[in-house]
């Protein structure tokens, strides 16, 4: 059976040249091969991510190992990669022109929690998916890969305060001093005021028994605060 076309608009909305004439199955599968080209053509972005400028009062560097991501000194992470259906094949990354900021996540959003509540974000490659914390992205791209051992430092003791000038590396040590001095850290029972009263109570002669009984630990540790054999950086 031949099926002769004059201009014959198909309900996708693409119109056969006039007087052509095709099979039956050879205008089926024209329209077929024509609506799947159309679209493995279209590039979407995800749910919620819109296109926008870079703000003109930061700079931004590419994050090192995966193509389309730039990092703020600001502490946003952008990205350009769209997804281009393949039709019955799937999709796939492409990179555009179009830059887009990616939401920090942390383990205050229920199932999406992390370690000690930091900011990270997820970044394909090769259709991967890899979770890095917007820190390390930061300190990585405008100072450089953390020297041997060394740690991310939140100078302010905020988390979520990923600008460049909140941020440096530094040792385990330097990181738990922080904590401390912000008093954020884990299972903390006392505080730097604290400190500073149970040595002014011991100098006036209180026994440390007698101090003990006022703060949540022991009598050892209240002689290793005296002493400054903990606490010695206060």
């Amino acid at each position: 059976m031949c099926l002769l076309c004059y201009n014959v608009k198909l309900t996708n909305g693409w119109a056969i040249r006039q007087h052509d004439t095709l099979t039956l199955s050879e205008a089926n599968m024209s329209l077929t091969n024509h609506t799947s080209s159309e679209s493995q053509n279209q590039v979407f972005f995800r749910s919620g991510c819109i296109p926008e400028k870079f703000p003109p009062d930061i700079q931004v560097r590419d994050i090192d190992g995966f193509p389309g991501y730039k990092v703020g000194d600001d502490g946003s992470v952008w990205s350009c990669l769209g997804i281009q259906s393949l039709g019955n094949l799937g999709s796939r990354s492409v990179r555009t022109n179009q830059w887009y900021r990616l939401k920090g996540l942390s383990r205050k959003a229920k199932n999406r929690r992390v370690e000690r509540g930091h900011l990270y974000v997820s970044l394909r490659r090769n259709s991967s998916s890899f979770h890095r914390y917007i820190h390390s992205l930061v300190l990585t791209a405008f100072r450089g890969p953390a020297p041997n051992g060394d740690q991310a430092r939140h100078l302010d003791g905020n988390h979520w305060n990923n600008r460049l000038e909140n941020l440096a590396w530094g040792t385990h040590s330097e990181n738990a001093r922080d904590s401390i001095r912000h008093g954020t850290f884990r299972n903390q029972k006392l505080n730097e005021q604290d400190v500073h009263e149970i040595r002014r109570r011991r100098e006036c002669g209180e026994t440390y028994s007698s101090i003990a009984k006022d703060y949540p630990v022991s009598i050892i540790q209240i002689l290793c605060i005296c002493k400054r054999k903990s606490w010695s950086h206060v």
